[in-house]
């Protein structure tokens, strides 16, 4: 992944909260409530002003396997890919990424922790930036950055077992 202050980071952010931010979040909905082949799924895109990763995690509901899940976290980024999201998830994304960046802003230590954060990756000016650009994100640009970065090419499968057992990375 690009390090977040690319012009591709926010659609990166938005697209991480579409996927894992809440019971209405996709991975939430389709793996655990739908599917029933997982306990848990979220995704994650560290902020970092280098090239980093963004990471699907999930835990398989037995009798279900890592390799399940590993199918269906890769056709969700597919789907993504062919046809990009819903109004609603795109409402939703843009509304909770500025409701928490506001919530970070209402005490003295939430504002220095984004100062600082923004400053260390792409200067602090980018707090004045972030939110209208969150705003603009567009469905198309959500194929667009979907197609560029989510392919089988650029995806590592990791299983991580307890107990001694074989830890696997299928790439």
């Amino acid at each position: 992944m690009p390090p977040f202050s690319h012009e591709d980071g926010v659609v990166i952010d938005v697209i991480e909260y579409i996927l894992s931010e809440g019971r209405t979040s996709r991975l939430h909905r389709r793996l655990v409530e739908e599917k029933k082949i997982a306990v848990a799924a979220s995704a994650e895109y560290p902020a970092s002003n280098y090239p980093t990763i963004f990471t699907l995690h999930a835990i398989p509901r037995p009798p279900h396997t890592t390799t399940e899940l590993d199918t269906a976290l890769r056709e969700e980024l597919a789907i993504l890919a062919q046809g990009g999201v819903e109004e609603w998830e795109l409402r939703k994304a843009r509304t909770g990424l500025e409701a928490g960046f506001v919530r970070g802003l209402e005490s003295a230590a939430g504002l220095s922790v984004l100062i600082g954060t923004f400053e260390s990756i792409c200067g602090w000016e980018y707090l004045n930036r972030y939110i209208p650009r969150v705003r603009a994100v567009t469905p198309q640009e959500i194929v667009r950055v979907a197609k560029k970065y989510f392919g089988d090419e650029n995806c590592t499968t990791a299983t991580i077992r307890e107990k001694g057992e074989a830890h696997t990375i299928n790439e």
